[in-house]
């Protein structure tokens, strides 16, 4: 996920991202600001990750290959694989 850690959306987007099983499942919060930085010095491929138009945003990688991001929790799922899960 990209954006601001006070971000209501934040919980949703959380919640979409466990809402199935996903055994090999790694979660990241790329924060905005300088706080950021700090996750891009060990994941260096999140720097490009950011929040869009201000919304929280998530990236969903598989297999080293991020597909594009998505604005809405059900996004998330989808991506996962879980649409229907709530």
């Amino acid at each position: 996920f990209a954006g601001k850690a006070a971000d209501p959306a934040l919980t949703e987007f959380s919640r979409a991202a466990n809402s199935g099983y996903f055994p090999n499942k790694i979660v990241l919060f790329h924060k905005e600001g300088p706080e950021g930085r700090v996750l891009e010095t060990l994941a260096p491929f999140v720097k490009e990750q950011t929040a869009l138009n201000g919304r929280m945003t998530a990236y969903v990688c598989r297999d080293r290959a991020c597909g594009l991001p998505v604005t809405a929790p059900e996004g998330v799922r989808e991506r996962l694989g879980f649409a229907h899960a709530k």
